[in-house]
């Protein structure tokens, strides 16, 4: 585990001009399981009004009360899966993520110390999502679709059992498997 991770420790991320825009920040949380690492998404309450039923990171708004995108990582993280901040090792920040024209993610990438016993908030959670890294590197499951708002975006897919993992969640997803593992689906 040490290897992979040793590219996200190093790396120094990009941030990208957030004028305007409301700051948010995810947390990328892996853990050691069966066969080795995983991943941990969640699909978001159908009840909730921004990102409702959606598949993602578990993160939100920076929030009066933290001190910085970091706390705020950590804050939801705790409220979404009811793991405290001192059972996650951060070992890294990804690049900021612009999220529908409203908000400027900042993704951390943490190690969820064992045992991983997520306690969901069903208010904001409907299921946690546990994927395989080993699963996400498979580039039969990665794809892309080119659409066109005014200008041409690329919109990347993990494709994993019944799941389509896209957006902004995809492209994090992809930035951690790049630097960790050397991700390139395409060649």
């Amino acid at each position: 585990m040490a290897d992979a991770l040793q590219a996200v420790r190093n790396y120094c991320p990009r941030p990208i001009a957030a004028k305007g825009l409301r700051p948010a920040a995810v947390l990328v949380p892996i853990h050691e399981g069966a066969g080795g690492l995983w991943v941990t998404l969640i699909k978001r309450a159908t009840t909730l009004r921004s990102h409702g039923g959606e598949i993602g990171f578990p993160g939100g708004s920076v929030a009066a009360e933290d001190k910085d995108v970091l706390a705020a990582a950590l804050r939801e993280f705790q409220e979404e899966m009811g793991i405290p901040p001192e059972k996650v090792e951060i070992i890294g920040q990804l690049d900021q993520v612009r999220v529908g024209g409203r908000y400027v993610v900042t993704p951390f990438v943490g190690i969820v110390k064992s045992p991983f016993n997520a306690q969901p908030n069903i208010e904001e959670v409907s299921s946690v999502i546990c994927v395989p890294v080993s699963a996400l590197l498979d580039p039969d499951c990665f794809t892309t679709e080119l659409r066109t708002n005014g200008a041409p975006i690329t919109i990347y897919h993990f494709r994993y059992e019944a799941l389509d993992i896209w957006g902004a969640t995809a492209r994090i997803l992809k930035q951690f498997l790049e630097l960790a593992y050397g991700f390139h689906p395409f060649g």
